[in-house]
């Protein structure tokens, strides 16, 4: 687990200034208010002076008493306090590490109201429901409410001092709905507008993978209201999404909070599809998990109906969700579902978003999704609760053919971006050698190397397959060569090209040896590579105002790895069947008992007494330290013809 906190504020953001009173932007009604801000200001950060008063007993208090825990997860209490210090945050934590309670609890022991933006409606009323439960007063506003909710909500609103501790809405509605937005501007006027929450925040990135346009008009809260604070959470953000979502919120030097994306309780499980596998999946849930609650996903509607009509033939208790069904069918079967009623639900991507239910035990894909983001959130519904879960995928080369259909069929011009994902999703399911969570892991921008020993398939069969290392230090040399090209001409190296570019380059080299490796070889070892520091990624602001992500070559860490003997980073693990004529000749055993090859190449092959081709490098001995400081330069460089700050 790691921490990124940068919480210097722009004391430029609460400078007096007299505000537009209108801005030109299609559909939409809300525009910049010309309401003064309620807020004090201290020591150039707006601090309310009821939350400067809020101590760390009254935040225990409050945790014990409205959500029953004695003591907080980790980043939990950090988030919370920068909440009440009225900051802005970009909060990245996987699913089920508590988000939500960052920041229902500042809303329950501060003054004011929160305003929690949700994308979908399931989502909403689950956490209402779930906060009407703790006593917790708060409404939600979307467009099935009727006249009376509206009016109880508008008159609450009204008070000087509302009971109201939290607003949920979608953001079609905050952005589109003028009574709603003139309930905001009241509130702010009387000083009861406390902060903006904005949840599932990768949505209003257009790399991200669930893009939502009604997103890209949040960014108009700051212009509107630019006092009051925004605090935004997210399960999954690559690096480059991590940098939109700050440019399209205007957030201002927002405190970043990062949590690891490992769920050491979760398995994965990747299989190849075939005419049994929804029996398997029955006899699965039958012995195993019998009694207990998961979800299946399906790429289609008709497939989420004829799964479910059929596991129900073979004695499941299962029932369908997706977008068509009626509003009142949805809040039926879900309601079953979370109540133990049914103990699977047959499901489109649309369902479970954030649904508080904390015992699934199961995830199970029938398909292969379409983005590793989106794999990586829906499997995350699995043990919230902490207890050991299983996730298991089946695939086939068709879904892979049939996505890619769908992309092209949706646009003329298919984005390259959208292929990409699906690409590495579908090298994902075929990769059976590195640890899942790792591929993972390092996907979503956490570049470390990692193997769970039990955690995945792929780890528990390691120790059963025979092994070969093989050194990749004439791959390492092109890339090296590659970047020192492109710095020369000033060139900026985009990450979703790399893998490409560098397969291009080694047809060109008298290196023979590059022709050993295959494409699915050069991915994993660029993995490798960014893991061990000699590749770093970077997200950048191009000229065009767009968002790229970069590659950059660290001389630093690489001179460091050749200047010490027997370097571990220098190879990488292959399968001996498939690698018997491989350039380092190693004896094709399996590995003894205890001894796991991954973490500690150098036991394998001492232990078989392999001596190594003589090489013109010296390599690093016991380098367990993966860390680096690279070289962060100033400089220009071109993504295309543009010029880009690095």
């Amino acid at each position: 687990m790691t921490i990124k906190k940068k919480a210097v504020l722009n004391p430029k953001r609460n400078a007096k200034k007299k505000l537009p009173t209108s801005i030109k932007q299609p559909n939409t009604v809300l525009a910049p208010s010309t309401n003064p801000s309620p807020l004090l200001l201290e020591n150039n950060k707006p601090i309310s002076k009821s939350n400067a008063d809020i101590t760390s007993e009254k935040m225990y208090d409050a945790l014990k008493q409205y959500f029953g825990y004695d003591a907080f997860r980790p980043l939990q209490e950090d988030i919370i306090k920068d909440t009440l210090m009225n900051r802005d945050l970009l909060v990245l934590m996987p699913t089920g590490a508590g988000k939500s309670l960052c920041y229902q609890l500042p809303a329950v022991i501060s003054d004011g109201i929160s305003i929690v933006i949700s994308p979908l409606i399931s989502l909403i009323y689950d956490q209402i429901m779930h906060l009407k439960n703790m006593k917790i007063p708060c409404f939600y506003w979307n467009s099935q409410l009727g006249a009376n909710e509206k009016r109880e909500i508008m008159t609450d609103f009204a008070l000087d001092k509302p009971t109201c501790k939290l607003l949920y809405t979608t953001p079609e509605s905050i952005t589109g709905n003028a009574t709603l937005i003139n309930l905001l501007d009241k509130a702010k006027s009387n000083g009861n507008l406390a902060r903006v929450i904005i949840d599932e925040a990768h949505c209003v990135s257009t790399w991200g993978h669930e893009f939502r346009p009604s997103y890209l008009n949040l960014g108009l809260f700051r212009d509107r209201y630019p006092d009051i604070p925004m605090v935004t959470f997210t399960a999954t953000a690559i690096p480059k999404v991590q940098m939109d979502i700050v440019k399209q919120l205007k957030l201002n030097n927002p405190a970043t909070y990062k949590q690891s994306f490992i769920r050491p309780n979760l398995s994965y499980n990747v299989k190849s599809r075939n005419n049994s596998s929804i029996k398997e999946v029955a006899d699965l849930l039958k012995g195993e998990y019998a009694g207990k609650s998961g979800i299946i996903y399906c790429l289609s509607r008709k497939n989420c109906e004829e799964t479910s009509m059929e596991l129900k033939k073979l004695g499941i208790k299962a029932d369908f969700y997706h977008a068509q069904i009626n509003p009142k069918l949805k809040e039926e079967v879900q309601n079953n579902w979370v109540n133990g009623k049914i103990q699977v639900i047959v499901a489109t991507i649309a369902f479970a978003l954030g649904i508080n239910k904390a015992d699934v035990r199961f995830v199970i894909h029938l398909s292969m999704p379409k983005s590793l983001e989106g794999y990586y959130q829906e499997t995350g519904r699995a043990g919230r609760d902490g207890l050991p879960s299983k996730c298991i995928l089946y695939y086939s080369q068709k879904d892979k053919h049939i996505l890619e259909f769908m992309v092209n069929k949706n646009s003329n011009d298919a984005p390259v971006s959208e292929l990409r994902k699906i690409a590495d999703m579908y090298a994902f399911c075929q990769n059976d050698i590195d640890c899942r969570k790792q591929q993972l892991s390092q996907y979503l921008g956490e570049h470390k190397i990692y193997r769970c020993t039990d955690g995945c398939d792929n780890c528990c069969t390691f120790k059963l397959n025979k092994w070969m290392f093989k050194n990749i230090s004439p791959v390492i040399d092109v890339i090296k060569g590659y970047f020192s090209t492109k710095q020369q001409q000033k060139k900026a190296i985009l990450v979703e090209d790399l893998l490409d570019q560098i397969i291009n380059t080694s047809k060109y080299t008298s290196t023979g040896k590059i022709s050993t490796f295959n494409v699915e070889d050069m991915r994993r070892i660029l993995y490798r590579l960014f893991a061990i520091g000699l590749l770093k990624p970077k997200a950048i602001l191009g000229s065009d105002d767009k968002i790229y992500e970069i590659a950059k070559w660290s001389e630093k860490k690489y001179n460091n790895l050749i200047s010490n003997k027997d370097n571990d980073d220098w190879t990488l693990h292959f399968r001996a069947q498939t690698y018997m004529n491989g350039f380092v000749e190693i004896k094709l055993t399996s590995p003894p008992q205890g001894v796991d090859p991954y973490s500690s190449p150098r036991k394998f092959t001492n232990y078989n007494k392999k001596k190594r081709l003589p090489t013109n490098k010296t390599f690093p001995k016991n380098s367990t330290n993966l860390d680096c400081i690279l070289d962060d330069d100033d400089e220009e460089a071109y993504v295309g013809n543009k010029v880009c700050e690095l």
